[in-house]
């Protein structure tokens, strides 16, 4: 269930990063969520990590803002992941 819930984040993730709209500095960090998510490593572990790349996302001021209520979704799936493995 709870790799089920990272697959669709990746996913939503990946729409973000095909949208050219999006600044390309800002797809560059939604690059580097989706490396670390789909990295091997234990799963609490990249959850972090791509938390706090996400945080990073969201306090960037040209982020349009429905972007930025997509990244607040994703944040939100990813501490109820993550607080399965905890």
């Amino acid at each position: 269930m709870d790799s089920d819930q990272i697959l669709v984040i990746i996913s939503s993730l990946s729409k973000i990063d095909e949208d050219d709209s999006i600044p390309k500095n800002i797809r560059l960090h939604i690059k580097n969520v989706i490396i670390t998510l789909e990295e091997g490593k234990q799963v609490n572990i990249k959850i972090n990590r791509a938390l706090e790349g996400l945080e990073e996302v969201n306090r960037d001021p040209n982020l349009p803002m429905y972007t930025r209520t997509q990244i607040w979704s994703m944040i939100c799936a990813l501490e109820q992941t993550l607080s399965v493995y905890e």
